[in-house]
């Protein structure tokens, strides 16, 4: 699973107006498919959470780490976590939804993550069991944890008038990007951090870099699934990813 800022809709965690879900770009690196959705429009509604004795405050857009909003019982946040079901049940490549600066995007992102990150899993009672996601899940209509998940964050790249020096810019953001990867499923991935950095990270090209990425995980996958661990921390974990030159 991919995820990407810049291009969300209002989930409607810092602000009691919103009322559209803030849901993700989860893209196979192939094509943006246009498609309507009608049901989301159907279920606006959000739950109101107030995880201490009172209400001290709403947090402020810019906390954007999910499992720090939780931690805080000071806060008190819309709970939009009804989306994770409608997000997976859309049969669509790539979602694409824009929104202004300062809708909860990056925390909504930070959420998806907690919910489907592998890495997260042993976790998600304290991080879900209380919102409306949880209902979902008791009744197996999404399951949390199954996916390795690399994130990119191109608000974040240098930018500059200059062709040449804007696509640099791109490419060190997405190196990067494929760094973080490595340092979080290393123990996974059959090698220490360093290594597969060394190994698979050409500074020069950050695309066949991506490439070297997938073909590893994809591999690393179809090596458990043959394997028939069923105890494996990534036997349940979904694949088989796709890149495009």
């Amino acid at each position: 699973m991919i995820l990407t800022k810049r291009s969300f809709l209002d989930l409607g965690w810092c602000s009691p107006r919103a009322s559209l879900p803030n849901l993700c770009q989860i893209a196979s690196f192939r094509h943006l498919q246009h498609q309507p959705l009608p049901c989301l429009n159907k279920q606006r509604k959000s739950s109101l959470r107030i995880q201490g004795d009172t209400i001290e405050a709403f947090p402020r857009c810019s906390v954007s780490n999910f499992s720090k909003l939780r931690a805080n019982k000071r806060f008190a946040f819309f709970d939009r976590t009804r989306y994770v079901f409608i997000l997976d049940s859309i049969d669509a490549d790539t979602i694409l939804f824009l929104r202004p600066r300062r809708f909860g995007k990056s925390l909504t992102l930070s959420m998806l993550e907690h919910f489907h990150g592998v890495q997260y899993s042993a976790q998600y009672g304290e991080l879900f069991k209380d919102l409306d996601v949880d209902k979902d899940v008791k009744e197996n209509k999404v399951t949390p944890g199954q996916y390795l998940i690399l994130k990119f964050n191109f608000a974040a790249a240098r930018r500059a008038r200059d062709l040449d020096k804007a696509a640099e810019g791109l490419a060190v953001n997405i190196i990067g990007s494929l760094k973080d990867f490595y340092q979080t499923y290393y123990l996974h991935l059959g090698g220490p951090p360093g290594q597969l950095i060394s190994e698979n990270i050409n500074l020069g090209d950050a695309i066949d870099s991506l490439r070297n990425l997938v073909r590893i995980v994809n591999h690393t996958l179809r090596e458990v699934k043959n394997g028939g661990d069923i105890k494996h921390p990534l036997a349940n974990v979904e694949g088989n990813l796709n890149t495009c030159a």
